[in-house]
Parts: C-alpha cells; structure tokens; sequence
C-alpha cells in the first residue's frame, strides 16, 4: 500500500504544480493589457468586431496577438508554422490564409469582446459579407507598406454598405518602406474617408519602437518579451512639436465633421478639452464619417494594447446601433426592434458549419430578446419551428456550453434541422411570428467545373460531403447540366475551387476529380415584352380546365443579380383570378403563387441563347385565369412556359463576368503588362506609383484571366504579384459568340 501511495503522489504533485504554472501565466498576461476572463453580460460592455483587410495584411497575427494579451490563450501562434487559434481548418494552415471566418469571445476591461476573424482573398468574400452583416463595428488592417489594396477597397464597400463604423491600423511598421502618412494619403484617396490618426509611430522599419498616443501625449514602446512600457512626452522633448502639430491636425479635422465639437472647438481658442476631442472621435467613428488610425507590428508585439484599447473606446456597442427593421408578414410594414432582452426575440443566423459530432453549427445574431437551451422558436423564412438542444460560446474551432444567449450577442446553436445561411429566428408566440430580418446577399459565382466521384460506392457520400459544403458556403453551387447530366460545380475562382475539392477528401473522405474550369455566363433579355400563354390540363389532370397566364418580363439594367419573379404581382393575380369563384384560402393562395413564382424562376435558369442563367430582369405576373381544382403543378408548368415564350420573343444577349485585376510590377515590366492586358481584350483604368514600383489596375474578361499567374511570372521573371476581384458582368462581343456556343472558349 506504501508503493501504491507513493507512485499516486507524483500525478498529483505535478497536477497541482501544472495549476499553479497555470494560475501565474494567466496572472502574468493579465497583468500585461489589464484584460481578463469574459465579463458576466452587460450590452452595454460588449463589442462585436471583425477583423478586416486585403489578404496577407496581419488580420489573423493581429487577432492572435489580441488572444494572448486578452490571456484567451497562453502563446501566441503563427501563420506560417499553421499554429493559429483561428486558421484552424487544414487548408488554412497549409496555405497560410484564411478560409473561412473564425469567431472567438474574449475579456479585455471589463468588457466583452465577440471578434470575427475574416479572409482577405476575393474568393472568400461571402464570408466578409455575412460576417459585416451582423457586426457593430471592424477593425481594417492596412500593409504598412502596402497602403490600401484591392480587397481593402472591397471589404471597406461591403463595411459601408451595412453602416459598419471601423478603426484603422497601419500595421507592419517594422519593414521597410513602412509609413502611415503614405497609408492614410491612400485612405483618403481610395476609400474616400477622413483619417484621423490618434497615434505616431516611433520611428519606422527595423528602427520601429512604439507609438505617440497624439490625445494622451503618451510614448508608448515595447520590450524583447512584448511588455508595454507608457511615459508622457515632456514639453521640452524632440517629439513634442510633431505631436502638437498633429494634434491641431486632428482638432481641425474633427470640427470640420462634428458640429457640437467645432463649437467647443471655438469657444477654447483651439485649445479644446481632451474628453470633448475623444467624445467627438467616438462620435464622429460611429456616425462613419472618419476612421481613428492607430499603427504597430503585431507580428513583433507592437501596439496590440492601444488597439484593443481603441475597439473598446472608439467601436459600439449593441445599444449604440440603430434598433433593426424586421418586415411583418401580409404587407403589415416594418417594425423597429430596439436591442433589448425583454424585446421579443428576433435573430439571424448567418452562417452554419458542419461538426462531425454535433451536426450543423448555426451561428447567429441575436437583435432583441433572448433565448434560453432547449427553447422551440419559429423560422420565420422556411415557415417552420425549430429548437436548440445546446447553445456554444465560441472559441474558433472550440466551444463552451452557456444556458442563453441575449440582445446583442453572437454565438451557435445546436440541433436545428432546417435553418440555412440568412434565415431569421423569431420567438413562437409573439406578434412578430412571420417577420423577416433583411438576408444576405450571396455573390455571383463566376467559375464552373465538372466534378464527378471516383467510386460509384461513394456516390451517396460525395452528394452529402456536397450537400453540408453548399450548406457551409452559399457561394458554391451544385447543379446538373441539363443535357450530359454531367454535375457542375461553380465558385468564386480557381482557388476556391481547390479549397472545396480539397475539403471533400479531406474532411469529407470522398476522392473526385475536377475538369477544366469554364467561365459562368450570364444572359440578359433586350427588350421589355408582354407575354400570354395557355396551358391545356389534358396530360396534367381531370375534370378541370386550363390554366391562361399573362406576365410582362422588364428589363433591369445592371441590376447584377438573378432574374427573380414579383411575389406579390404572383398573389394579386391569383387573388383576382378566384374572386368571382368563391372566397381562397390562405394557405391555397400562398402555395399558389409561391408554384408561380417557382415555375417563372426556374424558366430564367436556361436564357434563349445559349442555355445561361439569366439576370438583369424581373417578371410581373398581370393576369392569371386558373379553375377551381387546379394544382400547384399545373400553375408551375404554365408560368414555366409563359417564361420561355417571353425570353424567346424578347432575344437574350450573352454576358461574361469581367474582373477588377491589381498587377504589382517593377517599372521595367510595366510596358509588357499592359501590353498584354491589350491582348486579353483588358481595359486599363490606371497606372499608380508605390515605392516598390507600380499598380496597374485594369478590367479584363474573366475567361482570359484562367491560369494568369504562370502568363504574369514570365513576364515579371517571378517578380510581380496580382489580385483579382469581380467587377461586373459585360456583353460579350458578336464575334465571340460562336466559339463559346462551340466551346472553343
């Protein structure tokens, strides 16, 4: 018994060694950025941020280097060894990029921070998009260097288009040819918003200290080990007339943008009161008018503090936003939905992921009320009820069980059976039942290929592994071709189409093989037209009579979207139709029209060119004349019909997809680049000048950008870089045509 008790002692001693260890780190990085466990739940604490930028900007350094200051974890990762928290899937780490977005809750003062870590590469834009969808506030990340890029223009666009305030940091001032002047000139330039910069840096390159606070006259420099050393700047100190010459800079800018603080402004003599300039700042970000510029080098432990700092003083809360508008069913309006928890409980969720234990992770918004484990709840978008076996706080790719969630949260649910990316959560017994939160918008994909399974056994698993991906990401469509029944798989680039076969053998353990990419084209009507059909019921039913319909199809020009059909033109037709028949029910006018709108949409899957997709259009449904008895079948296959005959009579003209390219070459390769974009049928809008060289920014059919990056290392000996972003759809010129119908393109 003595040997028995001496061999249980030593798993026991180190135990209670390993919490102590444990107990003076997480003390250690407390002590480091004041932060701390995730405060009990105050709306008012809470901050929903995303990470932001162009790809290889320092977003997921920034986010890792927030995590360990924030004590969520004990060591910082790093990209290139694939070690972090939040590129966690096995592509990310491999590539060194992100994927897909990351959402991770941590402490910092007090306050609760939900930060979701986004991708920077235009392949990946729907995971921005959604991500900006539900988040009160980002933080952009800018290549010191660099300045402004492609994607940072994009995402920017997508930030203002939901009213997203953001904060800037200039990050990677420790290499060379770093500077925050040029980044901000480019900001003002490109973004077309003021910069306010709220700090200085220390010196630039490897000569990179710290930071100026400009409002605090605070110098702030960072150890070997990452610890924060802050001492004011003495008035007789050489730093002190470049921060006061700022400081002015930044008073005239915020008086020029703030009425309340341009009064104050005056009445100082321009010697304004520090908390009225910071309200302003607050003020002024939150009204999207300006961006607080904040720099470092997160990758060297550089001026992550004040940044967190920024994100908690100068960011949202969940109360500073706009209550949301949610749209009542019949046409009763919209209903304004402050965030409060005991508001009825509305939420969106906004993006799922598939756990192989768990099942479908919804991830989702909550906008007002709250809701509690195993509480039944109402889908308001599929018309069904839905309940929650558990609720997750999240920590990238782990999570922590909590009993509920409230206004103004983030976090997933497990266990629901029919929710989908954009669908909205309302509570079951309240007034706001069938209410709608705005969706998502799910970008054109512009990349199609064949995909087929190697194994006819595994034809049941590759159609699921497909299934949970289309599930994951809207922005991958699955479809089979109408006349080879060949299966299509189409995405945002090439890249992205690597990312989904790799995931299917990967996580999904189904091997496929790819074919050649194609380009995904688009058709357009010419001309408005007004069409009329009759369907007879002689091989569709009995004992009833025809089904007559009348629909105008409208051209919209530059609409970049699908060809949809008008519900509400669908539900007055046949509201009409059976007035003189007899009172229709509800539920029989709905499937009705929803069979309608069913048959109109999927006639404007197959243009009367060349068989594409077809956009730039609504159809309006005028009259419809329908017996009693008739099917929803019956109604689909007429408005089919009707849909084809007003393609046909209107002429359909082909579409391609047309990108936005960025090429970083040295001055000697500009002439060949652009000589080269000229053969690609490219247009050229610019020509900039950076230290490193130049940007030639040009438009250039999608088709002549497949395998780009090999055509641009021959012509740059390896040198130049490029990005690319889609831009619109264009007409394809006539003689092109005939060698896409062949297949030659």
């Amino acid at each position: 018994s003595t040997r028995w008790l001496q061999g249980g002692r030593r798993p026991l001693l180190l135990l209670l060694l390993h919490l102590r260890r444990s107990s003076s780190t997480r003390a250690g990085a407390k002590s480091r950025g004041s932060a701390g466990p995730v405060a009990p739940w105050n709306c008012k604490k809470t901050r929903n941020i995303g990470i932001v930028a162009h790809v290889d900007a320092g977003k997921t350094t920034t986010t890792e280097r927030m995590l360990v200051l924030s004590g969520a974890i004990r060591t910082s990762g790093n990209v290139d060894d694939g070690t972090t928290q939040t590129d966690f899937l096995a592509e990310e780490r491999e590539r060194g990029i992100t994927i897909q977005s990351a959402a991770i809750t941590f402490g910092w003062k007090d306050f609760q921070v939900n930060l979701i870590d986004t991708p920077g590469h235009a392949d990946f834009t729907l995971e921005v998009e959604r991500a900006l969808r539900v988040l009160d506030g980002a933080v952009a990340v800018f290549d010191g260097v660099k300045g402004v890029q492609a994607q940072t223009m994009t995402v920017w666009r997508q930030a203002a288009k939901y009213g997203v305030p953001c904060i800037g940091f200039v990050n990677k001032m420790d290499r060379d040819g770093a500077s925050v002047t040029n980044t901000m000139l480019s900001i003002r330039e490109k973004l077309h918003t003021t910069p306010l910069p709220v700090q200085l840096p220390l010196g630039c390159g490897t000569d990179f200290a710290g930071a100026v606070d400009v409002l605090d006259a605070h110098k702030m420099t960072w150890d070997a080990t990452g610890t924060m050393q802050v001492e004011p700047v003495a008035r007789d100190s050489p730093l002190w007339p470049e921060l006061e010459s700022t400081r002015a800079q930044l008073f005239e800018s915020l008086a020029d943008l703030d009425d309340s603080f341009a009064e104050h402004f005056l009445e100082s003599n321009g010697k304004p009161d520090l908390t009225a300039a910071k309200q302003a700042l607050r003020r002024v970000t939150l009204a999207c008018m300006g961006m607080p510029i904040l720099c470092g080098a997160a990758r060297r432990d550089k001026g992550v503090e004040p940044l967190l700092d920024a994100v908690i003083d100068y960011l949202p809360s969940p109360l500073d936003r706009a209550s949301v508008a949610v749209t009542l069913e019949k046409k009763q309006g919209d209903v304004l939905l402050p965030p409060s928890d005991s508001g009825p409980f509305c939420a969106l969720a906004f993006k799922i992921s598939f756990d192989s234990h768990r099942g479908p992770l919804v991830f989702f918004r909550v906008y007002s009320g709250k809701i509690s484990v195993r509480d039944t709840f109402f889908n308001s978008t599929r018309g069904c009820k839905e309940r929650a076996s558990k609720l997750l706080r999240v920590l990238a790719d782990t999570h922590i069980e909590t009993e509920e969630f409230r206004a103004g949260d983030i976090g997933i649910m497990v266990g629901l059976k029919h929710t989908v990316t954009g669908d909205t959560l309302v509570g079951s017994h309240t007034k706001i039942k069938g209410a709608r939160l705005k969706g998502i918008d799910i970008p054109q994909s512009v990349f199609t290929t064949s995909i087929e399974c190697n194994s006819a056994a595994d034809e049941e698993s590759f159609l699921h592994a497909l299934n949970c991906i289309v599930m994951e990401d809207p922005s991958v469509r699955v479809q089979e071709h109408p006349e080879t029944g060949q299966r299509l798989l189409s995405g945002m680039g090439e890249l992205h189409l690597d990312i989904v076969q790799s995931r299917l053998e990967r996580t999904y353990k189904v091997k496929c093989n790819r074919g050649p990419v194609q380009v995904s084209y688009r058709e357009r009507p010419c001309a408005d037209v007004t069409m009329s059909h009759t369907l007879e019921n002689r091989l569709l039913a009995k004992d009833t009579g025809p089904v007559s319909l009348t629909i105008e199809l409208r051209v919209k020009e530059n609409s970049h979207k699908n060809g949809t059909c008008d519900l509400d033109s669908a539900e007055a037709a046949i509201s009409a139709a059976f007035e003189q028949q007899g009172t229709l029910e509800d539920s029989k006018l709905d499937i009705l029209a929803a069979a309608c709108v069913d048959g109109v949409e999927a006639a404007l899957g197959r243009g009367a060119l060349l068989g594409h997709p077809v956009m730039d259009c609504e159809v309006f449904v005028a009259a419809v004349s329908v017996p009693m008895g008739v099917s929803p079948e019956q109604v689909l296959a007429c408005a089919a019909d009707c849909t084809r005959k007003a393609l046909r009579a209107s002429g359909c003209e082909l579409l391609q997809p047309v990108m936005r390219a960025d090429i970083r070459v040295a001055e000697e390769h500009v002439g060949a680049i652009v000589a080269d974009s000229s053969q690609r049928q490219g247009n050229v809008i610019g020509i900039s000048l950076t230290d490193e060289g130049r940007i030639v920014m040009a438009e250039m059919p999608l088709k002549t950008m497949v395998g780009y990056s090999a055509a641009l290392r021959s012509l740059t000996s390896g040198s130049g870089e490029f990005s690319l972003e889609f831009s619109r759809y264009a007409a394809v010129p006539p003689n092109d045509i005939e060698a896409i119908r062949s297949g030659a393109v």
